[in-house]
């Protein structure tokens, strides 16, 4: 995997331009679309505006499909783009640079308040419906709270993809339906997260209950975490399960709306609780492969170097070609 880095302020709208492309893929069916589509599927603002001529995006695409951040299909005369894992992982750390007007009417959150709204809304959904499982033609019926915080069906699709891919909810297609259930950690999630006041939703006293109920777990779960540490160093079988504790603490509290987790926090948490001993390299980063090789969790290159300092840098794990920065949740296939 090639390592981009951090755009300069002469080059930001090339930044703007490969965001607004990954970000197009991100929100369409299977993340996939054909090249005549997806040029078709440009907004004018946004062709004018970045300079988005069909050859310019085809060229761009090349470049991101170099990287590893699209894979390029051919079907025919007919080319094919989706993205990858790796380019979702990217797409994180630009997003901020995707135009507010985007391809499918996805319609950015206005704060940080809208956006976490609206995870909390999406997954009140699931809670409040038989099973937790709802249709997503049911599902893109919207209420007041809803229309308030500016969701639509692509704005709302877009959003529930993320929080499949942090394990929240799943997603079951039968042809071109779709239906989302709520997950146990999803269930954990929604326990844990805080309401803001500008938002009201309305609740019956069954779901009050079944909230309630996963406050509590939620809470359980975080003092089976934090638990006072043992008097003996752990095994290497114990080092790797405090490792996954640390990585759900973190990944639950710190980094909820990513589920990517520096592994230098990690090996901080571990370092905190045992000492320096078993946050060695030749110790701590064996135990976090052997978690990566039986596919309890996955490992994510860090994309731009320039935002991490030379010591979280350090404190990550070398990879061929590449420093792996992240741990993130094993809901996909891990890398070969």
């Amino acid at each position: 995997m090639s390592e981009t880095d951090t755009p300069s302020h002469q080059d930001s709208d090339d930044t703007r331009r490969r965001a607004f492309l990954l970000d197009q893929l991100s929100v369409a069916k299977d993340r996939r679309l054909a090249m005549g589509p997806a040029n078709a599927a440009i907004p004018a603002a946004i062709a004018r505006e970045l300079g988005l001529s069909p050859g310019a995006a085809n060229a761009i695409r090349a470049a991101l499909a170099a990287e590893g951040y699209m894979a390029v299909g051919k079907a025919g005369r007919t080319v094919t783009y989706t993205l990858t894992d790796s380019g979702a992982a990217h797409l994180v750390t630009i997003r901020q640079f995707v135009p507010r007007q985007t391809a499918g009417n996805v319609i950015p959150p206005s704060n940080d308040t809208v956006r976490r709204a609206r995870v909390s809304y999406l997954l009140l959904q699931l809670l409040r419906s038989e099973r937790h499982t709802l249709a997503g033609a049911d599902a893109n019926r919207f209420d007041a709270v809803g229309r308030s915080l500016e969701l639509n069906a692509a704005t709302a699709r877009h959003i529930r993809g993320e929080l499949a891919a942090e394990g929240l909810i799943s997603v079951a297609r039968s042809g071109r339906a779709e239906s989302y259930t709520l997950t146990p950690a999803g269930r954990l999630h929604l326990g844990a997260l805080s309401f803001h006041d500008d938002f009201v939703f309305s609740l019956t006293g069954k779901v009050l209950n079944d909230l309630l109920e996963a406050a509590r777990d939620a809470a359980k779960q975080f003092e089976s975490t934090t638990a006072p540490a043992a008097a003996e160093p752990p095994s290497a079988d114990e080092l790797r399960a405090e490792i996954l504790l640390a990585f759900d603490e973190l990944s639950r509290e710190a980094h909820a709306d990513t589920g990517l987790v520096p592994i230098h926090e990690v090996r901080a948490a571990i370092r905190d609780r045992f000492g320096p001993g078993l946050v060695r390299h030749d110790a701590f980063d064996e135990a976090v492969l052997a978690l990566w090789r039986s596919k309890r969790v996955r490992l994510t290159p860090i994309a731009d170097r320039g935002r991490a300092t030379p010591d979280q840098l350090r404190d990550g794990i070398a990879g061929v070609g590449e420093t792996l920065f992240y741990l993130e949740p094993a809901h996909a296939a891990a890398p070969a």
